[in-house]
This record gives C-alpha cells, sequence and structure tokens, in this order.
C-alpha cells in the first residue's frame, strides 16, 4: 500500500511538472503572439505601432532566451508568420511580416541556436539592423551541413509580379551566426528572383546529396522584340546546380 501511494504521488507530482512547463510555454508565446496581432491591428498607426513593434521584439527576444524554453519551437506560430526548424532540432527561426502594405513585402526574423547546451539568438533580418534587403524574407527551410553550419532557404517579393529566393549558408562565429562569405559560386548568398506564381521554377535543395538545383533563365521579350525587354525571366529548360564540398557551394565538375 506504501509503494501505492509513493507512485501515485510521483504520478501526480510529474503530471503537474508537465502542465505547468506547458504552461508556461503558453504564457510566453501567447504574451509576444498577442503583442504582434495588437501590431497587425494597428498598422496604420505609424507612430503607435513602432512601438508595439519593438515590445513584440522584446518579448520574443525573452522567449527564445529562456531556458526552460530551448526544447519548445512554437508550432502555433502561424504560416503568414513562419517558423522554421532545422532537423537537428538546434536551429529555430521565427519570421513575421513588418506589414508595411502594398505589394512590397518586408519580412524581420530572429534565430535561436542551441549549441553545447547554450543559447544563442539574434536577428536574421531587421528593417534597421543594416543588412541588405534581400535578407528580408520569410525563412522557412532549415537544413545542418557537415561543417556545423546551416544552409537556410527564404522568399520574399518586392512586388511588381516577382518574388525571389535567398540561399545563405550560416555558422556561429563570435557569438552569432555569421554569412559564409563567398560560399555560393563566389557569392556571398544564392539570390534568386522569378516571375511571381511559377512554383515550378522554385529553386531546391537535397538534402541526401548536398546539391542546390535551379533553373537557368533568360531574358523575356515583349513578342519577341529583342529592343523590348519585358523584366521578366524565362527558364532555358536547363538546370543549374551547385554542390556542397569542403564548406562552399561550387559548380561540379561534370
Amino acid at each position: 500500500m506504501k509503494h501505492y501511494f509513493l507512485l501515485t504521488f510521483f504520478s501526480f507530482f510529474i503530471l503537474s511538472c508537465g502542465e505547468k512547463a506547458q504552461a508556461l510555454k503558453e504564457k510566453s508565446y501567447l504574451s509576444f503572439s498577442k503583442t504582434y496581432d495588437k501590431y497587425v491591428e494597428n498598422e496604420f498607426d505609424y507612430d503607435g505601432r513602432d512601438t508595439i513593434l519593438k515590445r513584440f521584439k522584446n518579448e520574443l527576444s525573452t522567449a527564445l532566451n529562456d531556458e526552460a524554453l530551448k526544447k519548445y519551437y512554437f508550432p502555433k506560430w502561424d504560416k503568414k508568420r513562419a517558423i522554421s526548424v532545422s532537423k537537428d532540432s538546434t536551429l529555430t527561426i521565427l519570421s513575421w511580416d513588418w506589414e508595411n502594405n502594398g505589394t512590397f513585402h518586408r519580412y524581420e526574423s530572429m534565430y535561436r541556436l542551441v549549441k553545447n547546451n547554450k543559447i544563442y539568438t539574434g536577428f536574421l533580418f531587421e528593417h534597421d539592423g543594416g543588412q541588405k534587403e534581400i535578407f528580408s524574407t520569410v525563412y522557412y527551410k532549415s537544413y545542418s551541413l557537415p561543417n556545423s553550419s546551416f544552409l537556410v532557404k527564404g522568399w520574399g517579393t518586392h512586388g511588381g509580379g516577382k518574388e525571389f529566393f535567398v540561399f545563405r549558408n550560416l555558422k556561429l562565429k563570435n557569438g552569432r551566426l555569421q554569412d559564409c562569405l563567398s560560399c555560393f559560386n563566389g557569392e556571398n548568398q544564392l539570390f534568386y528572383e522569378i516571375t511571381r506564381g511559377k512554383d515550378n521554377l522554385e529553386p531546391k535543395f537535397d538534402a541526401v546529396t548536398n546539391e542546390i538545383s535551379y533553373h537557368e533563365l533568360t531574358e523575356n521579350f515583349v513578342d519577341g522584340d529583342k529592343d523590348s525587354p519585358s523584366g521578366f525571366m524565362d527558364a532555358t529548360g536547363k538546370i543549374l546546380r551547385l554542390q556542397y564540398k569542403d564548406g562552399e557551394f561550387v559548380k561540379p565538375n561534370n
């Protein structure tokens, strides 16, 4: 009977701890999520919304740095406010729309990297952070690479009937994730812009072969007139590839 009571006590204790942990996660999520919702509701209040956005970022940063939440991946953060978690669960990226109206979208993003039981956080893009505008994307894919770096894939649009994809190779350096320089066939990142809605042209990454593949593009001309470029691109039918080798993405030899 004594063992039965002890077992019952510990079962309730474990259940109670689990419920408290879940409540902490939900409370943390609801805090910054509700603040962001308030920011969206006030998107036309250009004086007041900046204060709300700042509070949202502070609350999100607090959640990402919380030891109790380092194995929590914020599953309710929906597609519009995208979340990306690497397969090994060490890198988590949350993105959100800056809600600047029109067809030009600006997306901001923060990351949390858990390495050697330590938490590292920061921005992958912040509107006032000095980063290039091409990093203003929704990051929705994260892949672990052999040299302890990460390949992240983002999507964005600046309107005009176009959309673009960005691949970045990130590695922890001096306490923050930094881009690998000249790691995409000599470029710091792979930027790929296509006509909006042509989903079949989306570049892909094969996590088995560690290879990026994308369509070769050529200039489109209005009515075939070589003097009247349309500003859009057409696929030639040829597939280009970049193979991950010795810490860089390079063109295959064959």
